[in-house]
């Protein structure tokens, strides 16, 4: 998020070892930023009672349209979400809260 929000300054090694794009490639249009990308929430804004799985379903659930998408689909989908990010070791731990034990604080990142 701080390069989107543009924080880092050019003295920091990302923007060096960037190369700008050349004008021949496509760039992703803002329609398609929104589509495929989505903050992250603070740990505190998850629920500590829900397991990994059962939060990634409640946030399916709720950004993608039960018209468009089956609910078989949206399992899919956030089993694919769990294997890109290494997570299904933990899908069934709660997420937890400072008061109880439950996923690392990486793992809910």
């Amino acid at each position: 998020m701080s390069i989107f929000r543009k924080r880092k300054t050019k003295k920091n090694s990302l923007y060096k070892k960037r190369k700008k794009p050349s004008k021949k490639q496509a760039r992703p249009t803002p329609a398609f930023l929104r589509h495929a990308c989505a903050y992250v929430e603070q740990r505190e804004s998850l629920v500590p009672n829900l397991t990994v799985f059962e939060m990634l379903m409640y946030t399916a659930e709720l950004r993608l349209s039960a018209k468009t998408t089956t609910l078989e689909e949206r399992r899919r989908r956030v089993d694919e979400v769990l294997a890109r990010l290494r997570l299904r070791p933990c899908a069934h731990v709660r997420i937890g809260s400072a008061l109880d034990k439950g996923v690392s604080g990486g793992q809910a990142k």
